[in-house]
């Protein structure tokens, strides 16, 4: 069975409802790690070697977190320019980087992204996600539903 390591990006796990029952469904199986940058990295000092070793040790990798001012919280937002870095993470030219072949979900479970006080996007007119899919291009990109070269 593939290595999971599942990222989250918030600030509050104990304030949480959807997020804390989506680590607390898989904090316990063997394959999987539970990562929680918050709890991780109270100063926002994050070290880039250990996180990148902590990538490189995992097949697939799952980010969450909530949406915040439509965007990713501002510890994992700095957690992706810090690690997911040029050369290291991704290449311009196709070469391998150092997470080919991994596989980063982002799509049903993969970006577990719930709405904050019960806004829908169906109050705005949208068809269910459209909202969603619409403003975080950046978070759906990041964990496309296709290897990593």
């Amino acid at each position: 069975m593939s290595k999971v390591l599942v990222i989250v990006g918030h600030p509050d796990l104990s304030q949480s409802k959807a997020n804390a029952a989506l680590v607390d469904a898989v904090r316990d199986l063997a394959h999987v790690t539970v990562h929680d940058l918050y709890a991780t990295y109270p100063d926002f000092q994050i070290d880039v070697a250990a996180e990148q070793a902590l990538l490189a040790e995992h097949e697939v990798i799952v980010f969450q977190h909530p949406v915040f001012w439509y965007n990713t919280t501002p510890l994992f937002k700095l957690w992706q320019d810090k690690v997911l870095t040029y050369g290291w993470a991704f290449t311009v030219d196709r070469a391998p980087s150092q997470l080919a072949g991994k596989k980063a979900e982002t799509r049903d479970i993969g970006l577990s992204r719930r709405r904050a006080g019960g806004c829908n996007s169906r109050d705005l007119g949208l068809s269910d996600g459209a909202a969603l899919d619409g403003i975080l291009p950046t978070s759906l990109r990041t964990g496309s539903d296709r290897p990593w070269r």
